[in-house]
This record gives C-alpha cells, sequence and structure tokens, in this order.
C-alpha cells in the first residue's frame, strides 16, 4: 500500500522524535548503496576508491552494529587483497542492506535477530552461517 504523509509546516515536523528505526534502516539503505559503489570500483580494480567508499560507510554506519561489523570484514579482505571476495562479499552485503525488511520486534543490538524470520537476519559475513548470540 502506498505511504501517504501529511504536508505540515516546518516548525511541526522540527518538534517532531525520530524513529530509532527508521533512522537505523535508513542508514543501512545508504550503506548499502555505498557498498554497491565499493563493489563496480573493486572491479574495476581502483583500490583507491574502494576504501574512500568504505569510509562513507563508516561515516554513515553511525552506532550501527550490523554495518560496523560488516565494514570490518570488508577492510580485512580489502587489507588480504582478495578481490574476488571483496566484490562477493560487497555484492551479497548491499543486496541485504538495500532490500531487507525490518521486523518490528527487531533491536538495534541484534540481540532479538534468532526470534524473527530467516529473511531479516542481518549477517555480518554472507556464505556463512550466523553463529548464535
Amino acid at each position: 500500500a502506498p505511504v501517504v504523509l501529511p504536508v505540515m509546516p516546518a516548525a511541526a515536523l522540527a518538534g517532531l522524535q525520530e524513529d530509532e528505526t527508521v533512522v537505523r534502516r535508513f542508514g543501512e539503505v545508504e550503506a548499502g548503496r555505498l557498498q554497491t559503489l565499493a563493489r563496480r570500483a573493486a572491479m574495476n580494480g581502483d583500490w583507491r576508491a574502494v576504501k574512500q567508499l568504505l569510509e562513507q560507510v563508516r561515516a554513515v554506519a553511525g552506532d550501527n552494529p550490523w554495518v560496523a561489523a560488516q565494514l570490518a570484514e570488508f577492510e580485512e579482505l580489502v587489507r588480504q587483497g582478495d578481490s574476488v571476495r571483496v566484490q562477493k562479499e560487497l555484492h551479497f552485503s548491499s543486496d541485504a542492506m538495500l532490500r531487507r525488511i525490518s521486523s518490528v520486534r527487531e533491536r538495534a543490538d541484534m540481540s532479538a535477530d534468532g526470534a524473527g524470520e530467516s529473511f531479516n537476519l542481518r549477517k555480518t559475513r554472507h556464505g556463512k552461517a550466523r553463529q548464535p548470540d
């Protein structure tokens, strides 16, 4: 169903509280977009651009533990110079961040992920089972 939001004056909008889940999810989508760009740069062998884009991911990650954990994985793969794995991980990670459906029960610290549906899990490394908390 389409979302219809009311038009309101800027002063009224400024008084609204931010929804933590929405803000966190927005950061994940932006991180996914940047990861897509980093994958393209890795495919072209432009490691300088990959590193710059991962720094931008760090900036939008804020205190999101899922994005931060994935970033640590990417940085390790870049350090190792494993082009194929970098591209693969960036592909699956960006897809997960861009397309994942958030559960209304999920928490920022990822502790409630195990209770939900498997397609909502936030993995830090794709192709590997996530270890239980």
